[in-house]
């Protein structure tokens, strides 16, 4: 029998059952057969709060806002960005970080989990880039830009949001080598964060989850084409194999925030009017815009399939005027290449 985790926080007491789990089928001498039944009981577990504990999560929920997004949204004032900040409830199950974390390793899929306030949660990477994608996105889809225009808007929405490892997607990667040069290649590019400023985003309240204080649900991908990692030859070879795992479930309220600074207006504006819309509009309206439209193409995996769908419910902007605290001006982008390692001689 398993014993009870001594431990009070909800993801690392899943890791520590399912190595107690794995450890005492193998002290047995178990086959392989008994290996595929331990996902669905340690599930079985979230379920029960006697052996998983989930009051930490509880507690998280109902502090983050004091203890996080207070003193976030005074600090971004203080140094004179326009603060752009967004309550969105999930419309659907939400899957971020599916090939990282614990849950990665325990169930085949993973979740975005922040182990120190132990809470789901959307990384401000995933958000950034999000709003990278749809702005590059529209940009290439306005016929009325010339390519000339298309290359400076590109250049604009880099500087602004920064570059990631994959900065482009499939389709648009061969526009932006052929177009911008090969310096934009990720393989030769030294990724930069960029001059917006976008917040890990965590959940503020309780959806309609069966476990996770209602932050979680339960979902099953069923791949049928292959078998021990490796695609079938044929139909006949073709077998159902079940991989349940767990999911930000339907009706959390997440809090985003994103800022931007007033020395960066005028490249906002210029950016905005890429993309058709008019530039005179304040930088947190425009930021505003951007962000919304983004979040509206849905976050996370699997959002052709209906995940990661969010419903908005309330928007704050926090406009100042003159920072009080002095903070360095952003400089120009610069395509920087990574310097390739000296090999050492082994003469």
């Amino acid at each position: 029998m398993v014993e009870t985790a001594p431990c009070r926080n909800m993801m690392l007491c899943i890791a520590w059952k399912f190595s107690k789990l794995v450890l005492d089928t193998l002290s047995r001498g178990r086959g392989a057969e008994e290996f595929k039944g331990l996902k669905s009981k340690i599930l079985e577990m979230t379920l029960n709060p006697h052996e998983i504990d989930v009051s930490s999560v509880c507690r998280s929920i109902a502090s983050i806002g004091k203890v996080y997004y207070e003193p976030l949204v005074e600090g971004l004032e203080r140094l004179g960005y326009c603060v752009v900040d967004v309550t969105a409830k999930t419309k659907s199950k939400l899957i971020v970080g599916a090939s990282s974390g614990l849950l990665g390793t325990v169930l085949e899929v993973g979740l975005s989990w922040d182990y120190l306030l132990d809470l789901p949660y959307i990384p401000a990477s995933s958000i950034k880039g999000l709003i990278r994608s749809w702005l590059v996105h529209t940009v290439l889809s306005n016929y009325k830009l010339s390519e000339q225009d298309k290359r400076r808007c590109i250049e604009r929405i880099l500087a602004l949001t920064g570059i990631g490892r994959e900065p482009f997607t499939r389709d648009e990667k061969s526009w932006a080598v052929e177009k911008l040069g090969s310096e934009v290649d990720p393989r030769n590019t030294v990724p930069s964060a960029g001059m917006v400023f976008v917040a890990d985003a965590y959940p503020v309240g309780r959806g309609r989850g069966k476990t996770g204080c209602g932050l979680l649900d339960f979902d099953v991908v069923t791949p049928h084409y292959y078998r021990g990692g490796e695609p079938v030859r044929d139909e006949f070879e073709a077998q159902p194999n079940p991989v349940p795992y767990l999911v930000v479930a339907e009706g959390v309220p997440f809090r985003i925030v994103a800022a931007v600074g007033l020395v960066e207006a005028d490249m906002l504006r210029d950016i905005t009017s890429c993309i058709g819309l008019n530039g005179s509009v304040d930088p947190c309206g425009l930021l505003s815009f951007i962000l919304l439209s983004s979040l509206a193409e849905g976050v996370g995996a699997r959002t052709g399939k209906g995940y990661g769908i969010f419903d908005l419910e309330s928007v704050e902007v926090h406009r100042v005027q003159r920072p009080t605290v002095q903070r360095r001006k952003p400089g120009r982008l610069v395509w920087k290449k990574r310097e390739t390692p000296h090999k050492r001689s082994t003469t």
